[in-house]
This record gives C-alpha cells, sequence and structure tokens, in this order.
C-alpha cells in the first residue's frame, strides 16, 4: 500500500509535490482512502462515499490555495464550520448518486431507496452553501472544489456513458463559434 500511495503522490506519478518532494497532506488523504478501501465495509457503497472527500482535498491540496509556508494544507480550512459542512454534505450527495446509479445500473431501477426528490434537495443545500457568502467565509475558489466534485457525480448517475463520450468529444474536437 505505501509504495501506491507514494506513486499517486509524486512528482514522477503526476500527483502534487512540494520541494521535489511528495506534499504529505496529499499522501495522508491518499492512505486513509486506501485503508478504507482495504478494509471495505458490510455496505460497499458506504465504503465509497470516501471518494468525494478524497478528491476534494486533493483538489483543494493541489490548487495551493490552502497551504502554508511550509507545504503543509491549513489546518485552519480543515476545521473551518463551513468546510466541514461542505464536506459532510458533499459526501451525502455523492453517496446517494452512487447508490441511484449503481441500482440503475444492476437492476434498470431508477434509484434503489433514494429518490430524486432526495438527491435534488442535497443538491439544493450544497449549491445554497457554495453561493452563500458571509463573514468569515472560505474563498469562493474553495467552495466550487466541493460544488464541482458533486457535479461530476450527478453526472454519472444521471447520463448514460455514451452521452458523456458524445459530451467530452464535443468539447475537446468541436469548434467554439
Amino acid at each position: 500500500m505505501a509504495a501506491m500511495v507514494k506513486e499517486v503522490c509524486c512528482c514522477e506519478g503526476g500527483g502534487v509535490a512540494v520541494g521535489g518532494g511528495c506534499q504529505w497532506e496529499t499522501m495522508k488523504e491518499w492512505q486513509k482512502w486506501l485503508r478504507t478501501w482495504e478494509e471495505g465495509t458490510d455496505d460497499h457503497d458506504m465504503g465509497q462515499a470516501g471518494d468525494a472527500e478524497l478528491f476534494v482535498q486533493t483538489l483543494n491540496l493541489s490548487g495551493g490555495r490552502s497551504s502554508n509556508i511550509s507545504g503543509v494544507l491549513d489546518e485552519f480550512l480543515l476545521s473551518h464550520p463551513k468546510y466541514q459542512k461542505l464536506l459532510q454534505v458533499t459526501t451525502r450527495v455523492c453517496h446517494h448518486l452512487r447508490l441511484f446509479h449503481n441500482r440503475k445500473v444492476q437492476e434498470g431501477d431508477m434509484g434503489g431507496g433514494i429518490t430524486a426528490v432526495q438527491i435534488e434537495t442535497n443538491m439544493q443545500e450544497l449549491v445554497k452553501l457554495v453561493l452563500t457568502q458571509c463573514s468569515g467565509d472560505l474563498d469562493y475558489s474553495t467552495k466550487q472544489k466541493f460544488l464541482a466534485v458533486a457535479r461530476s457525480f450527478y453526472y454519472t448517475a444521471y447520463c448514460s456513458p455514451g452521452t458523456i463520450n458524445f459530451h467530452i468529444a464535443k468539447v475537446l474536437f468541436d469548434r467554439v463559434v
């Protein structure tokens, strides 16, 4: 496991590096995720809920905005109440979207106990958290990363692979007028 984490986090693997080596916080997040993945859970989908947290943390770590002079993620950011709330809501949204998608793929069913209304309500809560500004708030860029991760899960849950591939091809290869 340690070798896999090092490969993911180091410069040679295309990860985030500070001062020529692995960034400690990135490696810590990947180790946490791998431990959860190796241990598994009775509810396979709940074990994968950590994917959203890993993606958000990796985006925030690689963005450079939340690092102090030594390259370590600012503990203030991690303990900020709004950051914690965004992380909680994003993880819940992504978990519900994964359940919805997996049930749809496995059984052709639309949702498996998770309703579109529940998902939409959670997405609305996330959007409200991201767009609402208050005193001492997180910067807009940091909050947008939570929404970007949730949107990627949303897109996967509601669109077929063919549609996703079509959209990717259109964005990459069609001329913008």
